[in-house]
């Protein structure tokens, strides 16, 4: 990690839960879940970006990438992501005339006053002619937002200004940065010469060296495991042998080996959040009773609501 690049995504998860932290970006494990309202989201987000791009219809797109994730379209969320792109297309219908889309789903990158390299992923970039703005637009298709009183602080409205205005040698007045939010329509932002940035480089700075300086990585249950792809992978007991869970992680005990190994190709990895710091290779196998043993590259992946 000595040549460490941060994003919201990255930063987020790390102040979250430096155990999902670890397993994603650290040792890179493949999810044990598929957490069905980050599908929803996902598969939102896709159709509304193939749809500008293409000029094509979004509700389509959305339905057939749907269709395409088995058992998807029979519950609920899918029909919150239809309600999401109508509402999306409600938006769009209700732009300004003169609306120029200068962009979709764009990587903005900036660094810090010491040299932190940090990446951010927008929505959608577009130019008013008649204001002389650009409109920077980042879409949410979850329930909960940014309180109006916290938006000029926002790590990623900042993030999308501060990226931007290094592109694009344009006065800080001109641009504003925008959360969308699609259940319901509403629009929380900020303007460039509202915003905190310098706050902001402080904040990715600190989290940066934190970072750097973890040996640990904890757990930190709480609301954010209902949301986390490694849910099943972390409410085990240390120790507990894979087979007895296998049911619960939607595997075959019959794929199972007596030495915990999955047939076919896989990494076994130690996911012990106990034993972690005292362990001295990266890929770790332990013996039992001490470190559960899991074959990151299963097959199946358990499903949850979420």
């Amino acid at each position: 990690m000595n040549q460490l690049t941060l994003s919201y995504s990255k930063k987020d998860m790390f102040e979250t839960c430096k155990y999902r932290y670890y397993l994603h970006y650290d040792r890179k494990v493949e999810p044990s879940d598929i957490v069905i309202s980050l599908v929803s989201g996902r598969l939102a987000h896709d159709a509304i970006a193939k749809a500008e791009q293409n000029n094509k219809d979004p509700l389509e797109i959305y339905i057939k990438l749907a269709e395409a994730e088995k058992g998807f379209t029979d519950l609920p969320e899918y029909s919150q992501g239809l309600d999401s792109i109508d509402n999306w297309q409600e938006w769009k219908s209700n732009r300004p005339e003169d609306e120029i889309i200068k962009g979709i789903e764009l990587f903005l990158r900036f660094f810090t006053p010491s040299g932190i390299l940090f990446i951010a992923k927008v929505d959608r970039i577009s130019y008013l002619p008649s204001k002389d703005l650009w409109i920077i637009t980042d879409y949410k298709t979850g329930k909960s937002k940014v309180p109006r009183n916290k938006v000029k602080n926002n790590l990623q409205l900042n993030a999308y200004i501060m990226g931007f205005l290094i592109k694009n040698k344009v006065p800080r007045e001109k641009v504003r940065a925008e959360f969308l939010y699609l259940r319901d329509l509403d629009i929380r932002g900020v303007n460039g010469d509202e915003a905190e940035t310098s706050t902001i480089e402080k904040d990715i700075e600190k989290t940066y060296h934190e970072i750097l300086k973890e040996k640990v990585f904890p757990r930190n249950k709480g609301w954010q495991c209902e949301f986390c792809e490694y849910y099943s992978l972390c409410n085990r007991e240390p120790g507990q042998e894979l087979p007895s869970i296998a049911p619960g992680l939607n595997l075959d005990r019959a794929t199972i080996t007596p030495e915990l190994r999955l047939k076919g190709e896989h990494v076994d990895v130690c996911l012990c959040p106990l034993c972690g710091k005292d362990c001295k290779k990266k890929e770790r196998i332990h013996k039992l009773g001490r470190c559960v043993l899991f074959c990151t590259n299963f097959s199946e992946k358990a499903t949850r609501n979420a």
